[in-house]
């Protein structure tokens, strides 16, 4: 028997939902969703456009636009840990959070008159694979790509080019006890790789993973080193995202025709001496970097190569230096440099999770012997013109449809020389996933999923009801 009571309650909150969807779709009306794509934003970094939405999973990538809109939304996708995330207007950070859920909506003001907006993703590649669905503007905003810089970089590193636990120092000020590893604690715009594409006003782009190195990761796996996966999208994830076609970033090989930077900065070989912690794999620590050498010549012919070690130790230096010399002789290759960086200085610069650079240690590394060297070898004293940036096109006013990982877990500077310490890098804690808002926070797009489905539902329980009620007149 059919409760009269309950189906009428079922009824009308089914008819009060569909007048709530109808009054929200008018005031969905005043906005527009806008994919990632080439035609509306420049994109930054190895990032890949497919399944109509930008994905990026490496430190610093993302996209750079300019709008005349007073707000600007992301919906957003997260693959495996909390991605860190960072939004810039006219260079002032407006955004700093965590992804807690897998689809998130954040939106932000940008002010009257014409912006550019950066959106960035600032924790690692091996941790998250980040998509950016659409970008959400009122209907009479203005969308363009901005300009490439004149200058292009590319940084190849580990943990301390992604800016591992770079937001925390090692100990606790208040407990004293141990800060634990999270990609929250991760931020690459304080790298020293970041702050040199900066000060050049350089377009950069990063290829880093905690743990991996030359020759052997610091786990001692062969296969997790940036020598085998340089001429990807991506390093092994940690939980890849895959695209209707089955694939995930890594497994696809990056397009090098698509960014060919002026200078290629290599920043490795800590965590090869980290887990071997002897000389006695110096000739296949020598021939992976040559081999390094080699592949980044080959796709990147008119780079300059600057080979660095020695922040967080400089054990396989001459090794590194044998293996250039060794290169350039080799192959008439006279492009190529050496730095060796000054070690940390605890009582100056002090130390992040894990016994990493801290934001001093990085920005001294930059500053002070980096930026130098490539001054000098680029020539590069000063900063290039402005490019001319073209009338903003009007947006379509028609929306759019749409294993374990490595880890590099170090000890205190005291004991880095014994290296008796194995540690393990955390995941981070995440909270249970939360209702993401909609775009103006009252109303739901009706070009996206969320709106299909509730509309969905409303004219089933509609048209069920419906039935119902006529069976129950007869």
């Amino acid at each position: 028997m059919i409760n009269k009571h309950g189906f009428f309650a079922g009824l009308c909150a089914a008819i009060m939902c569909a007048v709530m969807i109808s009054a929200n779709a008018s005031d969905a009306d005043d906005t527009v969703l806008v994919e990632a794509d080439a035609d509306h934003v420049r994109s930054l970094g190895r990032t890949c456009y497919t399944d109509d939405a930008l994905w990026l999973a490496n430190s610093a990538s993302g996209v750079e636009f300019t709008v005349q809109s007073p707000t600007v939304g992301f919906e957003l996708t997260d693959q495996g840990d909390a991605s860190r995330i960072a939004i810039f207007v006219n260079g002032e950070l407006r955004e700093d959070r965590i992804l807690e859920d897998y689809y998130s909506y954040i939106e932000i003001e940008t002010g009257p008159g014409e912006n550019t907006v950066r959106f960035l993703k600032l924790s690692e590649a091996q941790y998250s694979t980040l998509g950016i669905d659409s970008i959400i503007l009122p209907k009479d905003g203005k969308i363009s790509p901005t300009k490439p810089k004149q200058r292009k970089m590319e940084f190849i590193g580990d943990s301390i080019t992604c800016g591992y636990g770079i937001d925390l120092p090692m100990y606790d000020p208040d407990t004293g006890d141990r800060n634990d590893f999270s990609t929250e604690t991760e931020n690459v715009t304080k790298t020293y790789a970041y702050l040199t594409a900066e000060h050049f006003d350089a377009d950069i782009n990063i290829l880093s993973a905690s743990g991996y190195g030359v020759y052997i990761s610091y786990s001692g796996m062969l296969e997790n080193t940036l020598t085998n996966w340089y001429e990807q999208y991506s390093v092994d994830a940690n939980d890849p995202y895959y695209f209707s076609d089955g694939t995930c970033l890594e497994e696809r090989s990056w397009d090098f025709s698509s960014y060919q930077p002026d200078c290629v900065v290599i920043n490795l070989g800590t965590n090869d001496w980290l887990y071997l912690q002897n000389h006695d794999k110096d000739a296949e620590f020598e021939e992976s970097y040559i081999s390094l050498l080699t592949k980044i010549r080959q796709n990147n012919p008119n780079a300059v190569i600057f080979c660095t070690m020695g922040l967080m130790g400089d054990e396989l230096f001459a090794n590194m230096e044998s293996a250039v010399e060794a290169y350039k002789t080799s192959n008439s290759d006279d492009k190529v440099y050496t730095l060796k960086f000054a070690q940390m200085d605890l009582s100056s610069e002090g130390l992040a999770v894990n016994s990493h650079p801290t934001d001093i240690s990085n920005r001294r590394a930059a500053e002070q012997e980096l930026i130098p060297l490539i001054e000098e070898k680029m020539n590069w004293q000063d900063r290039p013109e402005e490019p001319v940036v073209e009338t903003e096109a009007v947006i379509d006013e028609t929306p759019t449809n749409e294993a374990e990982t490595d880890t590099e877990t170090t000890v205190d500077m005291e004991e880095i020389s014994t290296h008796q310490e194995d540690g393990s890098m955390p995941q981070p804690d995440l909270p249970e996933s939360s209702e993401v808002p909609n775009p103006d926070k009252d109303a739901i797009p009706t070009d996206s999923i969320a709106f299909k489905v509730i509309v969905g539902m409303a004219s089933f329980t509609l048209v069920g009801g419906a039935g119902l009620l006529l069976k129950l007149r007869k």
